[in-house]
């Protein structure tokens, strides 16, 4: 009964409540309303900058929704992503519902653009590891090209600190990125690290002003900067420092937008540390470069021909293309450059100041025409002009040509560039137009190619010559493409036949062709109504070529019609001299060996052999022969001499062409099978291969070994030949040449030559010398040869291929074979004294060596002495009287040590001079290269580093004030302690006697004693 009271308490409890709500007249369309009436977002919608707290649900119990007009900026939930491009407007709508009822509401909210720390931008380095507090579009600037590796395929960006933005992977993307606004302060200076973005027409980073107002309408660049510092040398996708100079916009609000509209060719960007305020000028990076506006600056043309024979700006040296009239886009002012076209390391300069490069812009898919003043043709009526690039094509609306015209418009002379050789390389023409002297005349350029070498390099075009000498003496004849042609074709691979009576009359086109200078292959046709196979005589066969404009040319060959056929048939294949080892099994010695007749065609399978004066178990020398005979009984006869030997006198594979290193014995990493390639090109050109294959660890750099060849005993003329490239530092991978002694052990074997490659920066890189090498002394000596890589980096490693020990004479080595340079080391023997008591001994290195200093650890040795003058950018560093010393030389950058002077008396008027680069300056003297002055005792008086120190290895004069010091007994400590970071020495004239002040070097710079 309990049980069933309690259940009806529950019910009429349940019963009351419901009846309650209803009596409020709560329905679920009211509870809606009140709870949309109710509904706010905390805060200052019209100035948020952090995130908002959106309610869920109403208080009479509704569930509340939210939807953003922009998620990028508010999220759904409400988190918020300022930007720095503005202020933004988002409305956020709110859907209440209830049971059945739903409705909305709508709130406008503005979030305020991204500001930095008044004077400073958000994020300035990427420290964060991501983009906050940039804002970017399109997708070029994205989250996950923030990296924190330095290192990239071209070397190091240049990292400061733990990240930095590169976009390498995503070339061709497009987008901008916006930093945080700032209000420019102190020094008015920025700077800012970048690198790769070649087109600074295309990427480039530009300095937005506000205007102070929250709309980017009116935002203003006021100024543009790019990679001007880019080359295919030193600049790549390495960072430039550089620095800005934006005083004229001190206290104005500001933003940095950089822009990438590129999509090929270096199309993209490595950058880090927008730093955008220094309190002062001095605190502004030592190193750092001018960044100069790149903004598209309104050309005004005023320019005029010189004189009425001439054009105006023939060799486009205002800079620009005034003077000329232009249709389509080939042709802009943009594409004058006062760069040189660089193509696998060799430039190709403008010859007064500036050309036309289709490479500036990269316009290679674009058309136009480019038109020149009219001139009058005086002087002896000769023109000339430069012209690289544009491959020649027959289809004009497809080709790049230059026109002349007369003033009516009718075109007298077309020109291509014929010497085109699949590069950029510009050749020089003259064209004889003296058949129009006293006419007017104008050019006109013409770009219709859009690909396969559609690009023009032009520069130089001379109109006005009053004599023949003055013409250039590298001129090319330009070849008229619509001059009338009179020049016949020219018919080659025409002969006379032997035949027999009733002989089948044979292809007397066989191998016949005919080429014309303008038509290029023409058809040839003969011309035997005269012949008559079936009597003996001689007859006249005529072969006929003409070309499109009726030039013809004929030649006549005689047919000899005989009974009796009296031409021997030929042997072809035949060795003239053969080496195999005694006792060995005898080879098919009829492999490769052909035999044909012009009567009776092939004859192979009947040749003779004889061998029976061959004995290959006994020593000596035999002959062989080959014979065969036609069927009218002419016998030929072919000779091999065979030697049958102990060692052969070729090694086994010399040219890799197994396609692995059968033959050869290699020890370490240096040297493995699938280093040999049948792939003749690399990044640098041809390597010059002999053959199907050649060895190269080009992309291996840094691995050491051996690579020993089979034994063979020297003999012939006594030489040897083979090919070497890259190897650049001869003391550390080279080829050498040991001398077995006789013996089946390798201990007593001894090395009788070391030659190295023929590396230099502008002929010989990757690709291969050939090199000859007289061993003579040597001959009937067993040797064998080694190559040795101890090299670990600057080209250590090694192209190479067609090592030949055997030449039967020296007449038969390859004429254009390169004395190989025995770079054995030779036991030096010092003998040098000081000039007096007050100098040192070899302050210069004079002596090709440093013999007169004394030394410890490794860094400085003889053979780090150079006469070599050093190239860096385009610039040369060389020794002063004849030697000096480099790190570079031995690439030793990783080697520590110290270099010691004879000691000197101070005389004269106490001063000393040296010339010092590299060797960046350091704080940790432990890490740090420099110069200090000893007194004998031992006591440091000096120490100095490279001040004027500028990334590169120039050299600097210093000048030493040590008056405090004459008459004192000094000497010179040289300190190597650095293995990295510009841990390099280049040194050179270290002067310790002057008599007078007017004698010291004028650009000598004052040295800093570190010391005080």
């Amino acid at each position: 009964m309990r049980k069933y009271i309690t259940l009806l308490v529950t019910l009429l409890l349940l019963l009351t409540t419901a009846c309650g709500n209803k009596s409020k007249g709560k329905s679920d369309a009211d509870i809606v309303a009140k709870d949309k009436a109710a509904l706010t977002i905390p805060g200052d919608l019209n100035n948020v900058t952090s995130n908002l707290i959106l309610p869920t649900s109403g208080s009479n119990g509704s569930t509340i929704t939210w939807s953003s007009s922009n998620p990028d900026v508010i999220s759904n939930d409400g988190r918020v992503k300022p930007s720095s491009l503005g202020d933004a407007t988002v409305i956020l709508t709110a859907t209440i519902k209830y049971g059945k009822a739903s409705d909305t509401k709508e709130f406008t909210v503005i979030v305020k653009r991204i500001v930095g720390n008044q004077n400073e931008i958000i994020n300035p380095g990427f420290e964060t590891g991501d983009l906050t507090g940039w804002t970017a579009t399109g997708e070029a600037f994205k989250d996950s090209h923030i990296t924190n590796n330095d290192e990239f395929w071209g070397g190091l960006y240049g990292m400061e600190g733990s990240y930095m933005f590169s976009s390498v992977s995503s070339e061709g993307a497009t987008g901008t990125l916006s930093s945080s606004t700032f209000v420019l302060g102190g020094s008015g200076w920025i700077t800012f690290k970048i690198g790769a973005a070649k087109h600074t027409d295309k990427l480039y980073i530009s300095i937005m002003k506000t205007n102070n107002t929250p709309s980017t309408n009116d935002d203003e660049e006021v100024v543009r900067f790019g990679n001007t510092m880019f080359d295919d040398d030193q600049y790549k996708g390495n960072m430039v420092q550089y620095k800005a100079d934006l005083r004229e916009f001190l206290n104005q609000e500001l933003y940095i937008k950089i822009v990438d509209n590129a999509t090929s060719d270096w199309a993209w960007i490595s950058m880090d540390s927008f730093f955008v305020y220094y309190e002062k000028v001095d605190d502004l990076p030592a190193n750092a470069v001018l960044a100069t506006d790149v903004r598209p600056k309104e050309i005004v043309c005023d320019v005029t021909p010189p004189s009425k024979y001439e054009i105006a700006n023939g060799g486009f040296d205002t800079g620009n293309l005034c003077g000329w009239e232009t249709t389509g886009e080939a042709f802009t002012h943009d594409e004058i450059s006062d760069k040189p076209v660089n193509w696998f390391g060799t430039n190709h300069y403008p010859e007064d100041g500036y050309l036309y490069s289709s490479w500036k812009t990269d316009n290679e898919g674009k058309t136009g025409t480019m038109t020149s003043t009219v001139f009058e043709l005086g002087g002896i009526g000769y023109i000339t002009f430069r012209v690289g690039g544009a491959r020649p094509k027959s289809d004009l609306s497809k080709a790049m040509y230059i026109s002349v015209y007369k003033e009516d418009g009718t075109e007298i002379a077309r020109f291509m560039n014929y010497k085109f050789n699949n590069s950029p390389e510009l050749f020089t023409y003259k064209a004889d137009l003296s058949s129009f002297l006293g006419e007017k005349l104008y050019i006109k350029v013409v770009d219709n190619a859009t690909s396969d070498w559609g690009v023009f390099f032009l520069d130089s075009f001379i109109t006005y010559y009053t004599d023949e000498n003055d013409l250039p003496e590298e001129a090319f004849e330009a070849i008229n493409l619509i001059a009338p042609d009179t020049t016949a074709p020219v018919i080659s691979g025409t002969k006379n036949f032997n035949l027999k009576v009733g002989q089948t009359k044979p292809n007397w086109l066989e191998g016949v062709t005919a080429i014309d200078e303008v038509d290029g292959e023409v058809t040839v046709t003969v011309d035997d109504s005269a012949v008559d196979l079936t009597k003996v005589g001689e007859y006249d066969l005529v072969y006929t070529a003409t070309d499109n404009s009726g030039n013809t040319a004929t030649i006549t060959v005689k047919v000899y019609v005989s009974t009796e056929d009296t031409v021997k048939p030929v042997i072809n294949g035949v060795q003239e001299e053969i080496f195999i080892v005694v006792n060995s099994t005898a080879p098919n010695w009829l492999e490769g060996i052909t035999a044909s007749d012009n009567v009776d065609g092939n004859l192979t399978n009947i040749i003779v052999l004889d061998i029976s004066e061959l004995d290959l178990t006994a020593l000596g020398d035999y002959e062989i022969t080959f014979t065969v005979t036609d069927s009218s009984g002419n016998t030929t006869t072919e000779v091999t001499l065979v030697h049958v030997v102990e060692v052969l006198p070729i090694i086994e594979n010399g040219g890799f062409e197994t396609g692995d290193l059968t033959g050869w014995r290699a020890s370490g990493d240096a040297f493995k099978d699938e280093y040999v390639t049948d792939q003749d090109e690399f990044w640098g050109g041809l390597y010059g291969k002999v053959g199907n294959f050649l060895f190269t660890s080009e992309g291996k750099e840094g691995f050491t070994g051996t690579l020993t060849s089979t034994v063979f005993r020297l003999s012939g003329s006594g030489w040897i030949t083979f090919k070497l490239g890259a190897a650049k530092n001869s003391s550390k991978i080279y080829v050498s040449i040991y001398d077995t002694k006789g013996t089946a052990s390798t201990e007593d074997d001894v090395e009788i030559a070391r030659f190295g490659s023929a590396f230099d920066d502008n002929i010989y890189k990757g690709n291969m010398a050939l090199f000859k090498a007289d061993l003579s002394a040597y001959l009937g000596k067993d040797l064998y040869i080694v190559i040795v890589d101890e090299a670990t980096s600057d080209w250590a490693w090694i192209s190479m291929d067609a090592f030949i020990t055997y030449y039967k004479t020296v007449d038969a080595l390859p004429s254009e074979a390169l004395d190989a340079i025995d770079v054995m080391p030779t036991d030096i023997i010092c003998d040098v004294t000081a000039p007096s008591q007050y100098e040192i001994v070899n302050g210069g290195f004079d002596t090709g060596n440093i013999c007169g200093w004394t030394t410890e650890g490794t860094a400085f040795t003889h053979s780090d002495i150079t006469n070599q003058a050093i190239d860096w950018s385009g610039s040369t560093y060389s020794p002063e009287g004849g030697y000096m010393y480099s790190s570079w030389k031995n690439s030793n950058e990783s080697l520590t040590g110290t270099l010691t002077s004879s000691v000197f008396e101070l005389g004269g008027i106490g001063y000393i001079t040296f010339r010092l680069g590299g060797a960046k300056p350091k704080d940790n003297i432990s890490e740090a290269n420099y110069i200090a002055i000893y007194t004998e005792d031992g006591t440091e008086i000096g120490r100095y580093m490279n001040s004027q120190f500028n990334d590169s290895p120039a050299l600097y004069t210093y000048k030493v004030d040590l008056s405090d010091y004459l008459g004192q007994r000094l000497y010179i400590k040289i300190v190597k302690n650095a293995t990295s970071d510009w841990g390099v020495f280049f040194l050179d004239s270290f002067n310790t006697y002057y008599t007078d002040e007017n004698d010291l070097p004028e650009n000598a710079y004052e040295a800093i004693n570190l010391l005080g």
